[in-house]
């Protein structure tokens, strides 16, 4: 099975969001997440809407309790699925799955946006 996805820390994801507009993604270096990480397929405009999102959700403390190292795993994908932000989360004996779903790109109204992500939820249960 093919998997891909860009795995960042919370720490990193808020460092590289915060720093958008003076760097440029296909130049970091040093970073071995991004050498080993092909971009084929993958937005760079979608990347920076779902940096916003997460930073969104992180401002709004939402991640409070998860640590500055936990991994999230952007736009992780496989030959059958495709999740926008994915994480796995333990509390005590419980684990949780977190897939946090954003929809980019022009909507004609909220109305149609809320249309395609009832559906988008429709088809996570």
């Amino acid at each position: 099975m093919n998997v891909r996805g860009l795995r960042l820390n919370k720490l990193l994801a808020k460092e590289i969001y915060n720093s958008l507009d003076s760097i440029s993604l296909q130049n970091l270096h040093g970073i071995n997440v991004f050498n080993s990480f092909s971009w084929i397929g993958f937005s760079r405009e979608e990347f920076k809407n779902l940096l916003s999102l997460f930073s969104y959700l992180n401002d709004n403390h939402f991640f409070d309790c998860v640590s500055d190292e936990h991994t999230f795993v952007f736009n992780y994908s496989t030959d059958i699925t495709e999740m926008d932000i994915v994480s796995v989360l333990e509390n005590k004996k419980d684990v949780y799955f977190i897939d946090i779903e954003s929809k980019n790109g022009p909507f004609e109204d909220e109305e149609e946006l809320k249309r395609k992500m009832i559906i988008q939820i429709g088809k996570r249960k």
